[in-house]
């Protein structure tokens, strides 16, 4: 009777810490993927950050190459219309869905 007494109390001791072990490593789990969640917000945010800065370089590169063909309108038409297929082709490359980043 004494000897099942003990061995009910160590089997209650064994299940609690299981028990105690398995809440921790629950615990562990909804952090790590708590964490998860928040690194690809981040990483989904800058994304969307560096697509907007690219954006806006390739807006500024395509100014400047209708300036540079602006420069040619007078003096060399020939090549002031090269120079402004040159920036179309550009804004073009840009708008093109199918770029990757």
């Amino acid at each position: 009777e004494e000897l099942q007494n003990e061995k009910e109390k160590l089997r209650a001791k064994e299940n609690k810490r299981l028990i105690q072990l398995e809440e921790q490593l629950k615990s562990q789990y909804e952090q790590k993927l708590s964490n998860l969640e928040k690194w690809k917000k981040q990483e989904s945010y800058e994304k969307e950050r560096l697509k907007e800065k690219i954006k806006c370089l390739e807006e500024k590169i395509y100014h400047l190459q209708l300036k540079k063909a602006e420069k040619f309108r007078i003096t060399n038409p020939g090549r002031y219309k090269k120079e402004v297929k040159k920036a179309q082709r550009l804004i073009e490359e840009c708008k093109n869905p199918n770029r990757h980043f």
